[in-house]
């Protein structure tokens, strides 16, 4: 498949007229079960190609896409992409394309997935609903997998192949007043257990099984890894931005290497970490291993390919996330405040000050009432308002970092007085 597409790749660069430009084709074998109340409802299985061209004539832009990649088709997305870039006004944030560089290769692809085909995927579903209909409920969810072969070249030299795998699945479990999600995927079918994932959704069905109202207040809080996830990816991805900074639209406005945020806080990007196998690149820069948040102190900012290439700096992006753990275990933090809420997941975050980086957002997937290290009931769900920072300053423990995707490794947090403002019914 390599020499396939690297055919195309050639055959396009032999027409293209434009200034500076970069190439990404791919081919992508899928494969999707959907499932809803105890019954599989969809199968889709196929392939598709696709051709992304984006270039520059006269620091004008022009971009192309499609999902054919014959001769006569790639000549069109070629033609297509620079009469908008002739017809376009000057791009001011142009910055040239990546260069030839040096990195490690990774192994992104794992032989695993191919023995997941249809009938194992049949298998693993019919396991899934049997332990619903074990627990009187009923099962929604998908399970897919993905092998992807693709090229990403440039003007200036860059060209790398990357052969990919990768299998997801996510499912809620609803019986009543009670409903819960788990969702995981990782690029190695051999590293997906099926056991652990209904164990974790089990655990998480019963202990809602009791549930009693209570009213908001601030309250200490155990963040389960998948609601870190969602809180955090939030906020870096609004407020760790090295443009928004220097140009005073977040907290973090001449901040780099200053102790800005919360002891226990420390985040990373990795490209070794065997959990995450991260790609090679992305458009603005070739991936290294990144320390962004070292003990509270801001040690880097995502720094998008234009304005480091305006500001004469090094373009870097949070490729993955690994959030670091001091290693307790619910029942130790449970242990360390004496009463509190446990919440599975977060949904519905919003923005609700850039300067400030306050969020708002709700429970969702069950939340726990615990008091003097004990399990009591589940509550009701809740909306909360939190500034990132202030909030990171109330991580008073943390837990074993989970790997819950292929990007993401994160621990359970325990915060002081998180802020819910309301309940909410759903």
């Amino acid at each position: 498949m390599k020499e396939k597409l690297m055919k195309y790749i050639e055959f396009m660069e032999k027409n293209i007229k434009a200034d500076d430009y970069e190439i990404y084709i791919s081919y992508d074998e899928n494969q999707d079960t959907r499932f809803a109340q105890n019954s599989i409802t969809q199968h889709i299985a196929g392939d598709q190609t696709s051709v992304f061209y984006k270039c520059m004539i006269d620091n004008k832009l022009g971009t192309y896409n499609s999902t054919q990649i014959d001769e006569e088709n790639l000549l069109q997305v070629i033609k297509k992409a620079e009469e908008i870039a002739n017809n376009n006004s000057p791009d001011l944030e142009y910055a040239p394309t990546i260069a030839k560089e040096d990195y490690l290769k990774r192994t992104l692809y794992f032989p695993s997935i191919e023995n997941l085909d249809t009938a194992k995927m049949i298998e693993i579903i019919k396991k899934c609903i049997d332990k619903a209909e074990s627990k009187k409920a009923k099962l929604s969810g998908i399970l897919s997998k993905n092998i992807c072969h693709s090229i990403y070249v440039t003007k200036n030299g860059f060209s790398d192949y990357e052969h990919t795998s990768k299998v997801e699945i996510s499912m809620t479990m609803a019986a009543g007043h009670i409903e819960t999600n788990v969702a995981y995927a990782h690029r190695d079918f051999n590293k997906m257990s099926i056991d652990n994932i209904l164990s974790q959704i089990e655990v998480q069905f019963d202990a809602l099984s009791k549930m009693e109202n209570m009213d908001f207040e601030p309250i200490p809080v155990i963040l389960r890894p998948q609601a870190v996830n969602q809180l955090f990816l939030m906020c870096m991805w609004y407020g760790l931005q090295r443009k928004s900074a220097d140009q005073g639209l977040t907290p973090f406005a001449d901040k780099l290497n200053t102790k800005c945020l919360g002891e226990k806080l420390n985040f990373r990007s990795s490209i070794s970490d065997p959990d995450l196998p991260a790609n090679h690149y992305c458009s603005d820069n070739v991936y290294k291993d990144i320390e962004w948040v070292s003990n509270g102190i801001l040690k880097n900012l995502s720094t998008s390919r234009d304005w480091a290439y305006k500001k004469n700096l090094k373009p870097c992006t949070a490729y993955n996330v690994i959030i670091d753990g001091e290693g307790l275990t619910e029942i130790e933090m449970m242990k360390k405040v004496k009463r509190g809420l446990i919440v599975n997941n977060l949904w519905y975050i919003r923005l609700n000050d850039l300067k400030t980086l306050d969020f708002t957002g709700m429970t969702r997937d069950g939340v726990i009432y615990f008091e003097n290290g004990q399990y009591k009931h589940a509550v009701n769900n809740f909306r909360f308002n939190e500034a990132f920072i202030d909030l990171s300053n109330r991580i008073i423990a943390t837990g074993i970092p989970v790997q819950l995707d292929t990007t993401t490794k994160v621990p359970a947090m325990l915060i002081d007085n998180f802020n819910f403002v309301d309940k909410t019914s759903f």
